[in-house]
């Protein structure tokens, strides 16, 4: 999508790449897109918003951590972590089923920044979710209640898996 977008119909002027810091990323995650997918995103020029969650309730709020064309590295924390959550509530975090972890920690700040920027107006959001996750798709397409938005997952369509 970034070393050919007219071929996905994307405008990189008019892209931004949303990441949510939720703390609790796999080490590996952080070093591979600093990187490779960094680098990259700087030459291109395209804008990277980092988000992150002030606290356990809707009411905290969301930080942003950079607003970037030029961003210099993956922000894996800010002031409120998936780690701070869970041992708030005293749970652990959920690897099968719905996610409740993702969308409380990644979802739900995407969408707060998505509403603030797009009030509405009509948008493409592309999601990562991979080959193995068609159940996501599906999910997200009967929940997503985004007013202008319309989610695409390419990884789905292209058959690529982790």
């Amino acid at each position: 999508m970034l070393t050919a977008p007219d071929a996905q119909g994307i405008d990189l002027d008019r892209t931004a790449v949303l990441y949510m810091a939720t703390g609790a990323e796999w080490p590996e995650t952080k070093i591979l897109a600093d990187e490779f997918m960094i680098p990259l995103l700087r030459q291109k020029g395209v804008r990277v918003v980092q988000l992150a969650r002030n606290g356990h309730l809707q009411s905290d709020g969301f930080t942003v951590l950079d607003d970037s064309r030029r961003p210099e590295q993956l922000i894996a924390r800010g002031p409120w972590t998936l780690w701070d959550d869970q041992e708030s509530v005293g749970t652990v975090p959920q690897v099968a089923g719905t996610r409740k972890c993702s969308l409380w920690a990644k979802g739900d700040v995407g969408d707060w920044w998505l509403k603030q920027v797009f009030g509405g107006r009509p948008f493409r959001q592309i999601m990562g979710f991979n080959a193995g996750e068609e159940g996501r798709r599906f999910s997200d397409q009967i929940t997503s209640k985004m007013p202008g938005r319309t989610g695409e997952f390419p990884l789905i369509d292209w058959g690529w898996h982790r």
